[in-house]
């Protein structure tokens, strides 16, 4: 069986989300302003900035939250 492939990776921040998309060989990445569930805006970043967004969020999460701390700690080993 071939080893499964990653095409998207969202992850859902306090306000807004962080997308990141493999169409083929071309890598996409987003940070997206979001209502109650409605995607208000799109803002393509280069993957720096979407690294430093995503690690922004992780870290406030970890600060703040215990059970997000481990979580987090679990994901980077």
């Amino acid at each position: 069986m071939a080893d499964p492939e990653v095409e998207l990776l969202a992850a859902a921040l306090r306000r807004d989300s962080a997308d990141l998309d493999l169409y083929g060989a071309v890598l996409t990445a987003e940070i997206c302003h979001e209502v109650r569930d409605v995607v208000l805006s799109r803002r393509p970043v280069g993957l720096d900035e979407w690294l430093a967004a995503l690690a922004q969020e992780l870290s406030r999460a970890a600060a703040s939250n215990a059970r997000a701390r481990t979580a987090v700690e679990r994901f980077l080993t």
